[in-house]
């Protein structure tokens, strides 16, 4: 069985019900959350900002794209 990484992205701890739930229905995923809360509340900023923090996340990405 083939195990799907999944990343869960947040700038701050509202993401967390999404992925209570996300563990309670994938099971066989791996599953990474990542809160942002250096760059929080999002829904104050520009999204330009917002983007740049978004694609900025080394420390996800490699995670991700790990066999």
């Amino acid at each position: 069985m083939n195990i799907i990484k999944i990343g869960f992205f947040d700038s701050g701890i509202g993401g967390m019900t999404v992925l209570h739930q996300a563990l309670k229905l994938m099971t066989n995923e791996s599953l990474l959350f990542y809160a942002d809360t250096l760059h929080m509340s999002y829904g104050v900023k520009p999204k330009d900002k917002v983007k740049k923090y978004i694609v900025n996340k080394e420390k996800v990405l490699p995670y991700l794209q790990k066999e």
